[in-house]
């Protein structure tokens, strides 16, 4: 038999620009319980791939964990009505400077479901050309582009260089994709 989990209410924490955290009520039957719930608008990662078969990465700040980070482009579905494609093309033209040719969806994943609702769509992306790049806020302003083959790729995650799972999980995608 299935348990039976029911939400009582919902109890609003905090707004922000971006996310929104709510109280959450639960029962299974008669325990109750509580759970913080981060709602996300959810979120695109870019797996961009040069003609030689490098990959686009951006090393930049993040302050949660107070270093550099290497990391795929990716960015979050925060303009409303925008499709996920669509947002997949803004963050790439934005932080690395390329448009692409052709997007293909990868799969998508939930990031932290032990928290968080954010939904993560991981694209491919082909036939780059550079175009004018425009980072959006101070990290992004004096980020770098890095490239690296899928080889490089997969031994910088070995190593620990490329630690956010996002992008060695869009890494692990394109891996998959290529085995199809």
């Amino acid at each position: 038999m299935t348990p039976r989990f029911e939400v009582l209410r919902h109890e609003p924490i905090f707004k922000g620009h971006i996310f929104e955290v709510e109280r959450r009520s639960v029962s299974l039957g008669s325990t109750q319980f509580d759970r913080e719930i981060v709602h996300h608008p959810g979120a695109v990662a870019v797996v961009a791939t040069t003609d030689e078969g490098k990959i686009i990465f951006i090393e930049q700040y993040r302050a949660s964990v107070d270093r550099l980070l290497l990391e795929i482009p990716a960015g979050t579905k925060d303009q409303v009505g925008e499709s996920l494609e669509r947002t997949a093309e803004r963050e790439l033209l934005e932080e690395t400077g390329y448009k692409a040719s052709s997007f293909e969806l990868l799969g998508e994943y939930l990031n932290s479901p032990g928290y968080s609702d954010q939904v993560t769509a991981v694209f491919w992306a082909t036939g780059l050309a550079l175009h004018e790049r425009s980072p959006q806020g101070v990290e992004e302003s004096v980020s770098t582009l890095k490239e690296l083959s899928l080889a490089e790729s997969l031994e910088a995650m070995r190593t620990g260089l490329l630690s956010d799972a996002m992008s060695c999980l869009a890494v692990l995608h394109l891996v998959r994709r290529h085995a199809l």
